[in-house]
């Protein structure tokens, strides 16, 4: 027996939590797309806390 995973009426908007590494690498892979590796997630967590180098007038 296959059992299908739905969203209950009312939450189709809300965030996913506690979702597995194995579940989102087949929700990657049945969606075409990858997992950001990690040198990609250290990078965008580092990036985040990084000063802006920009300037501004």
């Amino acid at each position: 027996m296959k059992q299908h995973w739905h969203v209950s009426r009312g939450y189709e908007l809300h965030p996913a939590y506690w979702v597995t590494w194995v579940g989102d690498a087949a929700r990657a892979a049945w969606s075409g797309a990858r997992l950001p590796t990690r040198a990609e997630v250290l990078e965008a967590a580092w990036s985040a806390h990084r000063p802006s180098t920009a300037t501004t007038r």
